[in-house]
């Protein structure tokens, strides 16, 4: 939580009595609900809110634990988690991860290692690699633009020269974890390592986004390869 302490924030208290008493410590110390580090030359980086969680389901899913713990990989320079709207849990985990230069990770790679580290509940089901993520000039990354470009990469429908299959083996190999040339039409749940109940879900979330409707019980029934 970054923390500050300064005799303006005193005067603030003073000149706007109803500001949150609950934020400011004993001492003076204004808890502001960001979540921020220092690095090794003094300088404090604001990552985003402490208060970010939000519903999927039933569960409660924190971005700022997921983000938290992709920033500490060695092959990831940052990191951003966010909610994104999704027909049916209401709210999905998107996250999106600048590498390293020279890294050759690929996004299943880090959901590979991220099944490690996570319970499934903090899983993101969509996992993209950009080139940098959308900051304002305080530093902080832009929500509003962050949705925006998973709304451009989740919904992109089919492109010319590419077969539904192309597409759809594509999310699954995001929802599973696995390289896309390693899927095949011929796999089923017992052939991929990824596609746990979790994977599942995932994968028919992908698909719904990218045909733009909800799947029917049967449709999703059906889906064993």
């Amino acid at each position: 939580d970054a923390t500050p302490r300064d005799r303006k924030i005193d005067f603030l208290d003073f000149q706007r009595p109803h500001v949150d008493h609950a934020r400011i410590a004993e001492g003076g110390w204004l808890h502001t609900g960001d979540a921020g580090s220092v690095d090794t030359s003094g300088y404090v980086r604001v990552h985003g809110r402490l208060t970010s969680s939000f519903k999927s389901g039933a569960v409660l899913v924190n971005p700022e634990a997921t983000t938290a713990v992709l920033r500490r990989e060695p092959q990831v320079l940052d990191a951003a988690s966010i909610d994104v709207t999704d027909a049916t849990l209401g709210s999905l985990l998107a996250t999106a991860v600048v590498l390293r230069p020279g890294s050759t990770l690929r996004a299943s790679d880090l959901i590979a290692r991220l099944r490690q580290l996570l319970p499934a509940h903090q899983m993101p089901r969509h996992l993209i690699l950009v080139d940098e993520l959308p900051l304002g000039s305080s530093g902080k990354v832009q929500d509003d633009r962050l949705r925006e470009l998973f709304g451009t990469r989740l919904h992109r429908g089919t492109q010319p020269g590419q077969t539904a299959w192309t597409v759809a083996r594509g999310i699954a190999a995001d929802a599973f974890g696995v390289a896309a040339d390693d899927l095949s039409q011929q796999d089923t749940p017992s052939s991929v390592a990824g596609w746990d109940s979790f994977g599942h879900i995932t994968f028919v979330s992908g698909l719904e986004s990218w045909l733009g409707r909800v799947l029917t019980l049967e449709e999703i029934q059906g889906l064993r390869s």
